[in-house]
């Protein structure tokens, strides 16, 4: 299982990796995207993912906000190789697994 501080750990990676920049406003601190998906309209409040509640973060519970992650993955990676693991995740049609292979894809990629 995914404890609830590595969830928003990878969440943050997540939003990062898919373009959000942490910028503060009235309420705090909010991720925010500059160009808005409409994938997330049920989601945004004003183009913003608040970072106090992390109830918006939806990447390791809804199939409509983690697949399009596992395409920019696709998107982003070099060869193949690096996309194995999450091949064999899809595969498992587990969404756990698919999360975390794509923590996992972001975490190397990150790291080049």
């Amino acid at each position: 299982k995914i404890l609830k501080m590595d969830y928003m750990e990878n969440n943050k990676l997540i939003a990062e990796f898919m373009g959000y920049k942490l910028t503060k406003c009235n309420r705090g601190q909010a991720w925010e995207r500059p160009t808005l998906s409409s994938i997330h309209d049920d989601y945004k409040l004003h183009g913003r993912l608040w970072v106090e509640n992390d109830s918006y973060y939806k990447w390791g519970t809804s199939w409509d906000w983690l697949m399009p992650v596992v395409q920019e993955c696709l998107t982003k990676g070099e060869d193949e190789h690096e996309w194995d693991a999450i091949y064999n995740a899809v595969g498992t049609i587990d969404m756990e697994d698919i999360y975390q292979a794509v923590v996992e894809f972001i975490k190397t990629f990150n790291e080049k």
